[in-house]
């Protein structure tokens, strides 16, 4: 496992730099979200909420005042290739760090789950949306619901991550610097 600890190194440092030039595209490019806010008068993308109402979707969709089919779209495959590149990170980082040290599994496996799950909830929110859109105003209340519970659940498994990950980053770390310590003792 220690061979890996280089590879899954560069892999998960060149997936966060995709990551954010992702972002970066995503929050500050006329084919990201300035479009879309710009379109739904401040109320942004469904994806940066919590969660929404059928009423909100309903509205944002009904007097979008930009090219509605165009933005969105765009939109969404930006976020779907942004999504992709931190699936990459959220699953290589902890993998970097359990090559180094496999005590804390649970901690490791948790970060690794949360991370497919944000991933899998991501694209399943982003289909429903683009469903959404495609079928304006006939979709129910239901649908929207749908949607925004699948909102919800991206980022309670998001949170999970990033506590998850923190909590077996530190331990590790914490069991690399009592290791040395004990070696250096025993040394003297």
């Amino acid at each position: 496992m220690k061979k890996l600890i280089k590879p899954l190194g560069i892999i998960s440092a060149v997936s966060f730099v995709l990551m954010i030039a992702g972002g970066i595209i995503l929050l500050f490019t006329p084919m990201g979200v300035p479009a879309i806010y710009e379109g739904t008068n401040g109320f942004g993308v469904f994806d940066f909420r919590f969660s929404y109402t059928a009423d909100n979707v309903m509205t944002i969709f009904s007097h979008y005042t930009g090219d509605r089919s165009t933005d969105w779209v765009r939109y969404y495959v930006i976020d779907f290739i942004f999504a992709f590149f931190a699936a990459c990170f959220m699953i290589s980082l902890p993998l970097r760090f359990y090559a180094e040290d496999d005590r804390h599994y649970l901690l490791f496996r948790a970060s690794v789950f949360s991370a497919l799950m944000t991933l899998l909830f991501n694209v399943i929110e982003n289909i429903l949306i683009l469903r959404l859109l495609n079928i304006t105003p006939y979709f129910s209340e239901g649908e929207a619901d749908i949607a925004s519970g699948i909102t919800v659940l991206k980022w309670v498994f998001a949170a999970v991550w990033l506590g998850s990950s923190l909590l077996f980053i530190i331990a590790t770390i914490i069991h690399g610097v009592r290791q040395k310590y004990h070696l250096r003792r025993l040394k003297k």
